[in-house]
């Protein structure tokens, strides 16, 4: 069975869902993720914060419900970053 890494540094927040709570979150991904090394103008920066910007993005636009946040976590197993982003549970889904 195979076996789940390590998880080196880890930044898991909940945010509110209008637009400034998508900006709130690019901006914080940047800085968390300069803070391990990879700094502001690194491709690996730019790039995890682009991505994250467009889910965060996704999550307002499409899955906003007036006081339902979203939660945002990354991690770093290694030299990898994950990105996880969590919506909440419409009412009544299982």
């Amino acid at each position: 069975m195979p076996q789940r890494p390590v998880v080196v540094d880890e930044f898991a927040l909940r945010f509110t869902s209008p637009p400034c709570g998508a900006r709130l979150a690019r901006r914080l991904i940047s800085h968390r993720l300069n803070e391990w090394d990879h700094p502001y103008t690194s491709a690996a920066n730019e790039t995890v914060t682009l991505i994250a910007a467009g889910l965060t993005a996704n999550a307002v636009r499409h899955g906003h419900v007036p006081g339902r946040d979203f939660h945002l976590r990354l991690a770093t197993p290694g030299q990898t970053v994950w990105a996880e982003l969590r919506l909440p549970t419409p009412a009544g889904a299982p």
